[in-house]
């Protein structure tokens, strides 16, 4: 995701940046000079993991697209939750109540 953004994103007008993201944890991409900093080990930008329990319970957007689409909102992709997103639609609440307990302990 960081590559990404460094092509056609935030990298259009800055060289130097840290792309933060929650995946399988807590991660960051980081680019320095415009080019990936991978680090000695290639994990510069790890900084927390989850356990295989709380995997279910991480805050990814595709488990919120299906607590979504089994409420009956029809969300077709990401890029559509984005651009249309309302906090109201049923499912929202269920699914921030279900990752709470994980991202508090990730922060």
């Amino acid at each position: 995701a960081a590559i990404g953004e460094s092509l056609v994103g935030v990298g259009a007008w800055a060289s130097n940046f840290i792309y933060l993201s929650f995946n399988f944890g807590f991660g960051a991409g980081v680019v320095i000079n415009g080019k990936p900093y991978f680090g000695s080990h290639g994990n510069a930008g790890e900084i927390t993991l989850y356990n295989d329990e709380e995997s279910i319970n991480r805050p990814a957007l595709r488990y919120l697209l299906e607590e979504l689409h089994q409420k009956g909102v029809q969300v077709d992709s990401i890029e559509d939750l984005r651009l249309r997103f309302d906090p109201n639609w049923p499912g929202v609440d269920t699914w921030l109540k279900r990752i709470q307990p994980t991202l508090d302990r990730l922060v």
